[in-house]
């Protein structure tokens, strides 16, 4: 088994990523946020190059072209790191370009925001299967109204 080699090139390359990390994350340290729109959608750090995955020719039909985010550097054979968050690591799920940030990330259905009024509705019913303990229903109705009033102001800041 043959070891791959690395150029001069390949040194710079590596030194200027991981001097990047590093001073991003120093930003970070300090409140300094980096904008999250490079950030693809979905759970990778990678979005699919459309133009090039349907313009691939039949010589090479398992090819599958991606756009990385900007933010995800590669720091020699074991580390890898996010320029975002000012993260360096050898974790396994981060070497695949699984998202480590949770920016752009959506939900479990494909939607990246559900109504605030549904997430309301819902939390009520959760909270009316588990307050059974409760003897007199007025209070019981006053606790799970003020729960969803303040799970209401919450979220409105949140989404705004």
């Amino acid at each position: 088994m043959t070891r791959e080699k690395y150029t001069i090139t390949d040194y710079l390359c590596l030194g200027r990523n991981f001097a990047n990390m590093l001073w991003w994350k120093l930003l970070f340290l300090f409140g300094v946020r980096r904008s999250a729109l490079p950030i693809p959608d979905g759970m990778y750090c990678y979005a699919p190059d459309i133009e090039k995955n349907e313009a691939r020719k039949e010589a090479e039909p398992y090819a599958y072209y991606i756009k990385p985010c900007k933010y995800y550097k590669t720091l020699g054979r074991r580390y890898n790191g996010c320029s975002y968050l000012g993260v360096i690591t050898d974790d396994m799920t981060f070497d695949d370009q699984c998202k480590m940030c949770g920016e752009n990330y959506g939900d479990f259905n494909g939607s990246s925001t559900v109504d605030i009024n549904t997430q309301v509705e819902i939390l009520k019913k959760v909270i009316n299967k588990l307050m059974i303990t409760f003897d007199d229903e007025n209070d019981r109705m006053d606790y799970i109204l003020d729960i969803c009033n303040e799970y209401r102001k919450e979220a409105e800041k949140h989404y705004r």
